[in-house]
């Protein structure tokens, strides 16, 4: 029962747990505030995790070592704390997405590492060290993204066009490349019980402008062309 009892010792392992889920969660807002699946509450948990884990492996490695248990050369605190790093790459893994030709979720599954830092970071009571990676963390995710508003750069997109028919598949990819859009890839799919076609893109254009609709040039194009269109799905890349 020693651990329900308000020690010195017990009041700072629980403020090196709560510190580590409130900057979890700090993080995990911005990617909430964003729609991703991983958000504050999961970034939270991680980070909460990887402080107890710390915690624990330092608890684990002193009870071994005051028992003087026979056969264990050394106790090693950061034994069980390492096994986090190869943990939650799993974790992380589960949020990258793989859609057609696009890769989404790096960014997430890179927050979600870094919390697994943080969280080791807060239980081991370096407090300073985890408050400025929080601080650079949410720079590079709130800040820096309002400069990137203003920047030149690639943008990659999907496009999938289904029409009836299956002779129009040259003629679309070269209205695709009017456009100035670069194809990286591409596909066809035939639906020989529909007698329809559909032909996916995977396109990448450069934006001067962030606010500009970069799909209504490409849009405007097989609209204007008369082609039997049944379906047309834009899907902007992002992580």
């Amino acid at each position: 029962m020693i651990w329900l009892q308000f020690t010195a010792e017990n009041m700072e392992l629980a403020g090196r747990l709560l510190a580590a889920a409130s900057l979890g969660a700090l993080i995990g807002l911005e990617r909430d505030l964003h729609g991703r699946s991983a958000g504050l509450r999961t970034h939270a948990l991680v980070s909460l995790g990887a402080a107890t884990f710390t915690i624990l492996s330092y608890f684990v490695a002193g009870a071994l070592t005051s028992e003087g248990l026979a056969g264990i050369p050394q106790h090693d605190p950061g034994r069980i704390a390492a096994q986090v790093v190869t943990g939650i790459g799993f974790l992380g893994a589960g949020t990258i997405l793989k859609s057609h030709f696009s890769v989404r979720g790096l960014t997430t599954a890179s927050c979600l590492w870094l919390v697994a830092a943080v969280g080791m970071t807060c239980g081991m009571g370096l407090y300073g060290l985890a408050l400025g990676a929080t601080g650079l963390a949410l720079l590079f995710l709130v800040a820096v993204r309002q400069l990137e508003r203003y920047l030149p750069r690639d943008r990659y997109h999907e496009l999938c066009v289904q029409f009836r028919g299956r002779e129009h598949v040259a003629a679309i990819r070269e209205l695709v490349l009017e456009t100035g859009a670069a194809v990286l890839a591409s596909s066809v799919s035939y639906d020989y019980e529909g007698g329809t076609t559909k032909v996916q893109f995977s396109l990448r254009l450069r934006d001067t402008k962030r606010a500009r609709d970069v799909s209504a040039p490409i849009l405007a194009c097989l609209d204007e062309a008369g082609l039997p269109l049944v379906r047309i799905d834009w899907d902007p890349v992002t992580d």
